[in-house]
């Protein structure tokens, strides 16, 4: 299973982002292979639509649970 945690940079001392939509880094866990991703999140500066947006983004790496603040 991959389990996306919002944080505000892309390293593992990076701390928990309160905000989805808008947070900086999604670190994706894979409980499996226990590999570990950074994953920009381009949606943090949009105007609007940037839930959807992060939602679609997550989705699209076959994430199927989310930490977040």
């Amino acid at each position: 299973m991959k389990v996306a945690i919002t944080s505000n940079g892309n390293s593992l001392e990076s701390k928990l982002d309160q905000r989805f939509g808008r947070c900086g880094y999604f670190t994706i866990y894979d409980t499996e292979t226990k590999g570990i991703e950074f994953l920009p999140n381009p949606n943090k500066d949009a105007q609007e639509g940037a839930g959807p947006a992060s939602v679609q983004l997550v989705a699209s790496r076959n994430v199927q649970k989310i930490i977040s603040g």
